[in-house]
């Protein structure tokens, strides 16, 4: 079924249950064992609790919505979608607003039957960027942003009917029906299709006899044609719905699981999880009727037939972890702690007060701690080492280069290095959080990258070499910075590398070479080649490259020291091209490491490092 078909199944399905008896109560339902009930979402099973935090953050720019929680909102969307359908819960900006045809309106607020009649204005061009998008054709900007509207309605009416099956419908039954054994009255969908044949064989002949209008029908005849149209309108919308995956396939040799629907209408059942089907169905139940309790005991329940069945990727311990993970967000702790540090060190160098240098070591030992404790829950919930996107590789390296940092400072006791690892690893934690894209981080690797053994090795060896890199470089800088403003300047007065920044440099080479070599062993073994001179690979060896040649010309003497230095801080330009920059060209087999959206921060940041070094060389050349 074409996208814009499955919403408009949405806005009938929304209509019918729009009438008399499908209204929840008011409820104040706790929703925080709901949170962490599995769902296959993104690849991967995951708590309730994510799920919501990405969908809600995906319409609504938010992870709350007018004072709920996700989950909450994900309950009362899913279990009283008649409320929740009127719900301004799309977020749209003026360019979106224009590129949509919406009117705007202070707040830039949509509900879902205004994103509806919007979308579908705009369906020949939608088919039209589908077609190119099949066809490996680039995509404009407009035509980008409008598959994503799309998407983004296909996904919310998903959401909406997922549970319908069992919401309440409470239709009387005609007395043709109830003497073939139907009740009297259908009190939700799963009552009324077990007698779908009987509804659609009466209601044909009904129409054969007296045609279509409502009008010639009796009252018989038209509980009948109510309960067909209802009957019709929510297995047409829940014959796309596989959004909602919450049972297991236990048929599944791969891990699957089926949203309800599917079980329904695409035969994806079994006899051992016709329990769970039925446990789902009274948990909707239970949410409409306000019966606490029972919602609980059924969550209970619905745990328990999960433990029963046994099903390899279900783990209750890593669903509630990834929740408390989602709770605490201690990546902004880990942050807030690593700006106190670098407040603390920055006064120190203003105001030379010894109880600073303390605080700052203090804030900065606790940041990375939490910064550890990030990493540790990461590798528990997903199984494997926690620098497999470019998300978790800055809070890796952010991480690595402070605990050098302090390492270093307990070798040398020098603030500098103390004060280079703080900027490091804040600058590291704070460019995270534009690359996070919402709440949901917690990602599935590509195919490439799906490998324990060469993510324990190549991967983080070359992270580790990037955390020494940066060290190096923020080392460089702070010496730039310190002998640029004296007095008597010279480049004759500037004093050796020091210790700590040719070990540093010299650790960092060793890690970038071994790393680099170890790529080209994983490329061999999943390309069938050890170099293919791809963009990632040339990044690689670029940083390997200027850091030989910085220690080599240091030894030979065709460098001098103020060079080395400007050389050393010019490091963190070399890999932010490395790192980040071959990832904007798109190409090569190591695409899958594409961002958009960093091209201008990585072009000022490089812009912004060749001023302040250019700065540094000009005063201490013109003195």
């Amino acid at each position: 079924m074409r996208p814009f078909c499955s919403i408009l199944a949405g806005i009938v399905l929304i209509l019918g249950l729009l009438m008399p008896g499908a209204q929840a109560k008011d409820t104040m339902i706790p929703v925080e064992e709901f949170a962490t009930l599995p769902i296959l979402s993104e690849g991967r099973v995951m708590p309730v609790d994510s799920f919501a935090r990405h969908y809600l953050y995906a319409f609504s720019g938010e992870d709350t919505y007018e004072g709920e929680s996700a989950a909450d909102w994900l309950a009362r969307t899913v279990f009283d979608p008649a409320s929740a359908v009127n719900d301004k819960i799309f977020s749209v900006s003026q360019k979106d607003q224009r590129l949509l045809g919406l009117n705007a309106r202070q707040g830039n607020r949509y509900d879902f039957a205004e994103i509806s009649a919007a979308l579908a204005g705009t369906l020949g061009d939608f088919q039209k960027a589908l077609q190119k998008q099949a066809e490996e054709k680039g995509l404009g900007d407009d035509e980008e942003r409008l598959i994503t509207w799309h998407e983004r309605a296909r996904d919310y009416a998903q959401i909406l009917r997922a549970m319908s099956f069992a919401i309440p419908i409470n239709l009387d039954v005609p007395s043709r029906l109830q003497e073939i054994g139907a009740p009297a009255t259908f009190e939700n969908y799963a009552q009324a299709q077990r007698f779908a044949k009987d509804i659609e064989t009466m209601m044909r002949g009904v129409v054969e006899e007296k045609g279509a209008d409502w009008k010639n029908f009796s009252a018989e005849e038209q509980k009948l044609a109510a309960i067909s149209f209802q009957v019709s309108a929510l297995r047409e919308g829940g014959q796309s719905e596989t959004l909602f995956k919450v049972i297991p396939d236990i048929w599944s040799d791969t891990g699957n699981w089926v949203s309800p629907w599917q079980i329904y209408t695409g035969g994806a059942g079994a006899p051992q999880t016709s329990t769970l089907l039925s446990q789902w169905a009274l948990l909707a139940n239970e949410y409409v009727r306000g019966n606490t309790q029972g919602w609980t005991e059924t969550i209970t329940a619905i745990k328990g037939e999960l433990e029963r069945l046994d099903y390899p990727n279900y783990d209750t311990a890593r669903l509630r972890m990834e929740k408390t993970y989602n709770l605490l967000q201690p990546v902004k702790i880990a942050s807030g702690l690593l700006l106190l540090s670098f407040l603390a060190m920055m006064g120190l160098y203003s105001l030379g007060k010894n109880y600073l240098l303390r605080a700052g070591q203090a804030f900065f030992v606790s940041g990375l701690g939490i910064l550890g404790l990030v990493l540790a829950a990461r590798i528990y919930i997903q199984a494997r080492a926690p620098v497999g996107t470019l998300y978790e590789s800055l809070l890796f390296v952010a991480f690595i280069s402070g605990i050098f940092a302090l390492a270093l400072y307990a070798y040398r006791r020098e603030a500098a290095i103390l004060a280079a690892g703080i900027f490091v690893a804040l600058f590291l934690c704070g460019l995270s959080f534009p690359t996070a894209d919402g709440p949901q981080t917690l990602t599935v690797l590509e195919a490439v990258l799906n490998t324990q053994f060469w993510l324990m090795t190549h991967v983080i060896c070359i992270t580790i070499g990037y955390g020494w890199c940066l060290l190096a470089a923020a080392l460089a800088h702070e010496r730039l910075y310190r002998f640029g403003f004296r007095e008597n300047l010279s480049a004759k007065a500037l004093p050796p590398l020091g210790r700590p920044l040719k070990l540093t440099l010299v650790t960092a080479l060793l890690f970038t070479a071994v790393g680099t070599a170890l790529g080209g062993v994983w490329a061999d073994q999943s390309w069938g080649r050890f170099w293919g001179w791809d963009p990632k690979e040339n990044g690689a060896l670029l940083i390997v490259l200027w850091i030989a040649w910085l220690l080599h010309g240091r030894l030979s003497g065709h460098i001098s020291r103020f060079f080395m230095l400007a050389g050393t801080a010019a490091l963190s330009i070399i890999v932010a091209l490395a790192w980040f920059g071959v990832n904007l060209l798109n190409v090569g087999l190591h695409s899958y490491g594409f961002t958009s959206g960093l091209a201008g921060g990585l072009f000022a940041f490089i812009f912004i490092e060749l001023c302040i070094i250019s700065a540094f060389a000009y005063k201490i050349f013109k003195a």
